[in-house]
């Protein structure tokens, strides 16, 4: 019995037309000619590459035209790598004007290392200088290791919004780092462990005519640590998210005096554990089923910063962003969604696509004082639609009815979310 390892002989690489092919090679630096390729690590070097918004990449291995001998051909299909985006919606509120629009700036492919810039800013069209959210996202991939490094800067001067992807829940600044670790494909499930620390400085206060100005500034240093994956055939696809977060307690506004001067009890050491799944499946005649659920647990008494927040159109529909928050909760959502009808309406480079669907959630506090609320319900349903213009736009617009408002809102209530994005 003769064991023969086969070696690379030549590496293929076609489809690129925005990348080029040095670039390609060096996102799969396991593809080595005169040398036996480590599938495991090819696996996860692929699988960070196409986390690149603007370049997908599909490997195959085959026998070469002699024994002993492999061909890689690597099928690329890939974009510009910058792009501009352009935003309008809906999720403001009555205090700082109900509309937001955003402008966008990315690049996936900087100094030609496939580092990813994201320069974003959101305000409110009608009160400019009520709003303003700025946010810068640097990501740098480690190809050999198949990990990558993550680090993100925003600035805001209202309670809520999202930057570059994640959620700002307080008004000040913040800067975090993200190291990402991929790790070895179990079949179709590609699964990721991920480590954080974030610096956030939060500005509150109350302000009337004649009243000194009441300030609870605070500082926070939440140390998270997590597990994720995505699991994906032709019919459906699961994904799963697992956080524990715990702050360091210290620093500038994080001593036990600062948490108990934002909200008797609130721990300065806190823990606490974040939770999200999902799952769809593409039924024979192209509808789909989409289920998903996300939470938070505590056992301590959180402050304002930390709230699992409830309400707006990716969380209970019907309802204003964050409009209930709590800390504890969970919010369950289900979707059924038509086949694409844009081929039977002649839309051409259209997506066109229906929907029905059902958002329900709760909220706890702990330690509640007079006139605060224990906990809170709510639940809507409605009808939606999702219109989309090659990669160019796309049109989201879902109209809710409130099913149960637990006097937040009216049962009965409508409200509807709308957002406009156009990229170039």
């Amino acid at each position: 019995l003769q064991v023969v390892e086969a070696r690379l002989a030549r590496v293929e690489v076609s489809g690129n037309q925005h990348f080029g092919t040095d670039n390609v090679r060096r996102s799969l630096p396991q593809l080595v000619e005169g040398v036996s390729p480590n599938t495991r690590a090819l696996s996860r070097s692929l699988a960070l590459a196409n986390e690149s918004p603007a370049r997908q990449s599909v490997v195959t291995l085959g026998a070469g035209e002699k024994s002993g001998e492999i061909v890689a051909r690597v099928a690329v299909k890939d974009e510009k790598p910058w792009r501009i985006t352009l935003g309008l919606d809906n999720t403001g509120n009555g205090q700082t004007g109900r509309s937001r629009a955003s402008v966008t700036y990315r690049h996936a492919n900087l100094f030609d290392r496939d580092h990813q810039f994201v320069a974003q800013y959101i305000t409110s069209p009608g009160n400019p200088g009520d709003v303003s959210i700025a946010g810068l996202a640097y990501r740098v991939p480690f190809y050999p290791l198949g990990d990558s490094l993550q680090v993100v800067l925003s600035r805001s001067n209202v309670s809520s919004g999202s930057v570059a992807g994640f959620d700002l829940t307080g008004r000040g600044t913040s800067a975090g780092l993200r190291y990402f670790r991929n790790l070895d494909a179990q079949g179709a499930w590609q699964h990721h462990l991920f480590a954080g620390l974030d610096r956030r400085a939060y500005r509150s206060g109350l302000r009337a005519p004649g009243v000194i100005a009441l300030r609870t500034d605070l500082g926070v240093r939440p140390l998270s640590i997590g597990y994720g994956g995505v699991w994906r055939t032709q019919t459906n696809q699961l994904g799963l998210n697992l956080t524990l977060v715990r702050n360091l307690a210290g620093g500038t506004h994080g001593s036990q005096r600062d948490f108990d001067a934002n909200r008797v009890g609130a721990k300065a050491d806190y823990t606490l554990f974040r939770y999200g799944a999902w799952w769809r499946h593409v039924f024979a005649n192209q509808w789909s089923a989409t289920l998903s659920v996300n939470g938070q647990e505590t056992g301590d008494v959180l402050t304002p910063v930390e709230f699992f927040g409830l309400g707006g159109a990716e969380s209970v529909r019907g309802f204003y962003e964050r409009e209930v928050g709590g800390d504890v909760g969970s919010r369950v959502g289900f979707e059924v969604h038509t086949p694409d009808l844009a081929p039977r309406l002649g839309l051409a480079k259209s997506g066109l696509r229906f929907l029905w669907f059902v958002d329900a959630g709760y909220v706890k506090r702990k330690n509640v004082l007079p006139g605060e609320l224990r906990s809170v319900n709510l639940a809507s349903t409605g009808l939606g639609m999702r219109y989309s213009f090659a990669r160019t736009g796309s049109l989201r617009v879902d109209a809710a009815r409130v099913l149960d408002g637990d006097g937040v809102r009216s049962d009965g209530s409508h409200r509807i979310h709308a957002s406009l994005v156009w990229s170039f």
